[in-house]
């Protein structure tokens, strides 16, 4: 590659797991600051490829890469498992609208609330009640 060519380093990311989009943002990275390039990822976010847009979004901003979503809309070309918002306006994933604000869940196991289906007793009381019957 004739990094000259170029004002910005590009590269696409689809990979499913933290771990291997960590890997593929270690190696653009690497490639950006041996060229002295600015990077972009210029497509992220792929339902159809298990690789969720607000991870995408947080492991981006996580490392201060800009970023751009292939497609906004979801009608388009690859209309399924692309696109954020649908032509009436709703959302495909309100955790993706707050990812591109910068709010991502919690997904840190030692202080996350863990669910409580039992919170006001209801599902042991229909337990013992079922039990009784």
């Amino acid at each position: 590659m004739d990094a000259d060519l170029v004002d910005v380093i590009s590269f696409h990311d689809y990979l499913s797991t933290r771990k291997n989009i960590e890997n593929s943002y270690t190696v653009a990275e690497k490639f950006a600051k041996q060229y002295n390039k600015p990077l972009i990822n210029s497509e992220l976010g792929c339902i159809g490829r298990a690789n969720s847009y607000d991870m995408a979004l947080e492991i981006c901003n996580k490392h201060k890469v800009g970023w751009y979503v292939f497609e906004l809309m979801v009608q388009g070309y690859w209309s399924d498992v692309h696109g954020l918002v649908y032509p009436d306006g709703t959302i495909r994933d309100p955790a993706i609208i707050a990812a591109i604000f910068g709010f991502y869940r919690n997904r840190d196991l030692k202080t996350s609330i863990k669910p409580n289906p039992n919170k006001e007793g209801h599902a042991i009381r229909l337990l013992q009640y079922l039990k009784a019957h």
